[in-house]
């Protein structure tokens, strides 16, 4: 073979080298946006668990947005999963791209979901505590209005023996 053919056989082979070596950065990436997943699935179910109907605008949209990144990693992961291996390779760039902005929607999204759900905990959590507050001044009248009955009840038993002593 001449030195030509074989330089021409060493570009050829480092070529696939490198694809070969996207298809396993595509292969991490997909486990990565699995990893992503994870967390958001915990992150949904634990609003649907703890906040269930009672989600602010703003938690409904950031929801809405993860619907529709979700929709597009199912189409991306299907595409990718069903693309042959000939064409996964040729296309393993663009398929790389691809994942990469995929995860960063997913990571876009879990922490705009994060944002507005610890902002929503917060003002209910405020909301608690003024209830609280409230609460507790409405149980300090209602032991001070006890208090005045009871002074009130001794007051008349008092004047209850007055008026048994004059009637004697």
């Amino acid at each position: 073979m001449e030195a030509t053919g074989i330089s021409l056989l060493a570009d050829t082979m480092k070529t696939i080298y490198k694809l070969n070596k996207m298809v396993q950065n595509n292969k991490k990436q997909c486990s990565k946006i699995g990893t992503r997943l994870e967390a958001l699935e915990n992150l949904v179910l634990s609003i649907q668990k703890e906040v269930s109907n009672q989600l602010p605008a703003d938690t409904n949209e950031a929801l809405q947005k993860l619907k529709e990144t979700l929709t597009s990693a199912d189409e991306l992961i299907e595409e990718y999963d069903e693309a042959h291996k000939l064409k996964k390779i040729f296309k393993s760039c663009d398929y790389e791209s691809k994942f990469k902005d995929l995860d960063k929607s997913l990571m876009e999204d879990f922490m705009t979901l994060s944002a507005t759900l610890l902002a929503y905990l917060k003002k209910m959590q405020r909301e608690q505590e003024k209830m609280q507050r409230e609460q507790e001044k409405m149980q300090r009248e209602q032991e001070k209005m006890q208090r005045e009955q009871e002074k009130m009840q001794t007051e008349l038993e008092k004047m209850q023996k007055k008026s048994d002593c004059i009637i004697l």
